[in-house]
């Protein structure tokens, strides 16, 4: 008896508690989202950022003629910033940068690299809005801070002077974690933040990320909903790294109550129907976890990891990937000891999910994140497909530029999906790059050029609604043999100011000063095979002012140069933070490329001086000349690095008695005679031109001397011999699918594309011919030979060109 009443006891005691801390039983239903779960983790594992002081000019916001027909909304996390070059901004109406740390005080407190003029600047290019996100996740934080009227105008004038210091076009709030309590002084907050953008930058946009659904009913959706421009509705989470299950991570329909489709007339009912001010936010990313079992939805062993969509359909595609009819989403599985299952997004389920977006007249949608696709394209596809009819092709990649012989040059660039067409831009210098070529293809081959002359180019692709980016400007010089000197264009970072993308120019004009021919790539060219450097004899790649915000040389990168170096190759590069990111901030294996293969080591950053002087025993011995400083035409160079020789290599440049500019190495890696310079300024910066053609007549003098610079004979066998397949678009397909391939060589190769079932038999033969080389694309249709469609499944397509073959995989869904 006495047992029973204490148990009685203690469950009122427990009842009273749990009515009386509705708020703490409410947020234990919230899930950590994630944006909190990835925010968390690059906090601890990046640098706090201080606020930058040196803001580099904006441009403001462009007028744009077409975009997406409808909002779409992209969040940029700080740690991708050396992903927003490759986004497609004709696709895109906002990005929303994430973010900086806001305190219970409003004061923000870490600046994760706020603002990125460079991504700043192309949005704007483009007509794209970037707002910036206030992050904090903290609940007694943001109950400290929405109780108190000081704290909130602290904040809304700190985020407004932030936003106007950046150029930008509004605020993000991705406040998730506070209690109940707070709803009134949130939505004032909200009303407060609101007016004052409003009021002090025209046009500027307030967003909120909201719940999937609203645990503990601290959003007032109807009123935030009509003081804000935006509620992006975070759709995803339904299963989380913390799942006791396998599941879904965002189901369209299914499993249970709560899905994409219960959210989204959950918040049309809250808001009255205010469906204009909806967002419907979708994860780029799945969540992979280890389970019992291979049962979809088998229990999971301890927490899952969060996979990003291009790595997630990667292993996808050689795991065997599955079809969820219930939640219409895609996941796999596979056992390595235990078994594992993971669920995400891809280009199919999200199409469904845009058409709901579509039927229920939201204003957009967006996505959990920006650059989470990687290089892949179906994403976009899906995009375009739904909300791009009016929009121009994307940019075309993999540029690159081949002397072949006799003459000729030929432009190769692989192919712009939704491009009707591509047009040539060519001139001997940046001022003069004026329309000479319309094509179908990205391939054209160059005939009438003068001997006497460096040539520069720049590729767009174009249909009905416009034009695309420009490509980078690449060079070529013409010459009656292959060329033996390669320049890579490497120099990708636009976060600083006077990256023109065109400075092959003031290397390929110095080299033909000398009277050489070289070619030109770009380095995701080489990165993906399309150019081979043990081709050429001497390689000048350019990295500018790479830097830690954009990698000066990729994991991919060093490879392929060590593998060049250690064929005998010869090296030239130059940039002014090659040694502060390899050698100061980099990884142990940067440390060692640096040291061992670009043989010299990081002294100093920023050494302030703008002369140089050449060493006694260098190369440049009897040379003085200058950089620019930013007032020569060309740009300013920040941080130039002060660097010291290594590994057998010597001074040959310097800016005073104290810090070395340049070194010089001749000698062996591994068993491989090479020559390598290396400078911690970047070449293109030295001026005059006469001075400019005169130092890299001394480069090309010491790295030629192992052999003839011109004894190559042209060849095919000169030429990459792989052929490259590109992953099917869209993937998966229900209906038609296109297969782009490219054919490499200098002549045209007998090519056969086929299907085949996942038995290995034959389902239909798409191309049986002899083609040119270069980019080629083919539609399958999903039927057979015999002209009947075939059942869903998984299917192969295997590329054969000459005696080499690829195959790929891709997934029919009727």
């Amino acid at each position: 008896m006495k047992n029973n009443l204490i148990r009685l006891f203690c469950f009122l005691l427990y009842f009273v508690f749990f009515i009386f801390n509705s708020d703490l039983n409410a947020q234990e239903l919230e899930f950590p989202s994630i944006h909190q779960i990835e925010h968390s983790f690059y906090k601890k594992n990046l640098p706090t950022q201080i606020r930058k002081q040196d803001v580099q000019k904006t441009i403001p916001l462009q007028h744009r003629n077409t975009g997406p027909v409808r909002e779409v909304f992209g969040y940029h996390p700080y740690w991708m910033n050396s992903a927003y070059p490759n986004y497609n901004f004709s696709l895109l109406s906002t990005i929303a940068y994430f973010g900086v740390d806001v305190s219970s005080q409003g004061n923000i407190t870490n600046y994760n690299s706020w603002p990125v003029t460079g991504l700043i600047n192309l949005a704007h290019t483009y007509g794209v809005k970037v707002v910036l996100v206030a992050i904090n996740f903290e609940s007694q934080s943001l109950t400290t801070l929405l109780s108190s009227e000081t704290n909130r105008t602290r904040l809304i004038n700190n985020l407004l002077a932030e936003v106007k210091r950046g150029n930008a076009d509004g605020v993000n709030i991705d406040f998730e974690r506070f209690p109940g309590s707070q709803k009134q002084n949130f939505n004032i907050f909200m009303k407060a933040l609101a007016d004052t953008f409003h009021n002090h930058i025209p046009n500027s946009s307030v967003s909120i990320a909201m719940p999937a659904v609203n645990w503990s009913d601290k959003f007032d959706y109807n009123y935030l909903a009509s003081v804000c421009d935006a509620l992006f509705i975070m759709g995803y989470n339904y299963h989380y790294t913390g799942s006791d299950n396998s599941g879904p991570v965002a189901p369209l329909s299914g499993w249970g109550t709560y899905n994409i489709t219960w959210t989204v007339n959950d918040y049309l009912s809250q808001t009255n129907g205010q469906n204009e001010k909806i967002i419907l936010g979708l994860p780029y990313y799945g969540i992979k976890w280890q389970t019992v079992s291979n049962v979809r939805g088998s229990s999971t062993i301890g927490k899952g990891s969060a996979k990003i969509y291009s790595s997630a359909e990667t292993e996808a595609q050689s795991k065997g990937k599955l079809w969820d009819v219930e939640s219409q989403t895609p996941w796999y599985r596979y056992q390595s000891g235990s078994w594992y299952h993971c669920w995400y997004d891809d280009s199919l389920s999200l199409s469904k999910k845009y058409e709901l977006a579509i039927n229920k007249d939201l204003q957009g949608v967006g996505m959990w994140a920006l650059g989470y696709d990687g290089a892949r394209p179906e994403l976009w596809g899906a995009l375009k497909d739904h909300f791009g009819s009016n929009t121009p092709p994307v940019a075309v990649e993999n540029f690159r530029i081949h002397n072949i012989g006799s003459g000729l040059i030929k432009l190769y660039a692989s192919e712009s999906i939704d491009a009707d067409g591509y047009y040539v831009y060519m001139g001997t210098n940046r001022d003069n790059l004026r329309l000479g070529y319309t094509l179908s293809q990205p391939m054209v081959m160059l005939t009438n050029l003068s001997a006497d002359s460096a040539y520069f180019f720049k590729m767009t692709a174009y249909n009905q609604f416009g034009e695309s980016p420009d490509s980078e400007v690449l060079g070529g010089a013409k010459a009656s043999r292959l060329a033996d000197i390669l320049i890579v264009n490497g120099f990708d970072r636009l976060s600083v100011s006077g990256n023109t993308r065109d400075f092959v120019f003031e290397h390929g004009s110095a080299i033909k000063a000398n009277d050489y021919a070289f070619d030109s790539a770009s380095n995701e060219a080489v990165i993906n095979g399309m150019v081979q450097l043990t081709n050429y004899k001497i390689i000048d790649w350019i990295t500018g002012q790479e830097s830690t915000d954009d990698e000066t040389f990729s994991n991919e990168e060093q490879q392929l140069l060590k593998d060049y170096l250690n064929q005998g190759g010869n090296l030239f590069v130059s940039g002014s933070e090659i040694a502060w990111d390899l050698d100061y901030k980099g990884s142990d294996s940067d440390k060692d490329f640096y040291h061992t293969f670009l043989k010299a080591s990081y002294v100093e950053d920023n050494v302030e001086d703008y002369t140089l002087t050449g060493t006694n025993d260098g190369i440049f011995n009897d040379l003085n000349f200058s950089f620019d400083d930013g007032n020569h035409g060309i740009y300013e160079v920040g941080y130039p690095d002060g660097i010291q020789p290594e590994n057998g290599s010597i001074s040959c440049l310097k800016f005073n008695d104290y810090y070395v500019a340049g070194i010089q190495y001749s000698g062996t890696i591994g068993d491989s005679p090479t020559n390598i310079i290396n400078l911690g300024i970047p070449f293109e910066t030295i001026y005059p031109s006469d001075v400019r053609n005169q130092v890299m007549g001394r480069v090309l003098t010491f790295l030629k001397t192992a052999t003839d610079i011109n004894d190559k004979n042209m060849s095919a066998s000169s030429f990459p011999k792989i052929p490259v397949l590109h992953q099917n678009f869209p993937n998966p397909f229900n209906s038609s699918t296109s297969i782009i391939y490219e054919i490499p060589g200098v002549k045209a190769s007998s090519v056969i594309l086929q299907i085949f079932d996942v038995r290995g038999r034959e389902v239909t033969t798409l191309v049986n011919s002899i083609q040119e080389n270069g980019n080629q694309r083919v539609v399958w249709d999903g039927k057979d030979k015999n002209g009947n469609t075939v059942t869903s499944g998984v299917y192969f397509y295997q590329l054969q060109i000459d005696d080499l073959k690829k195959t790929k995989k891709m997934l029919l869904i009727q």
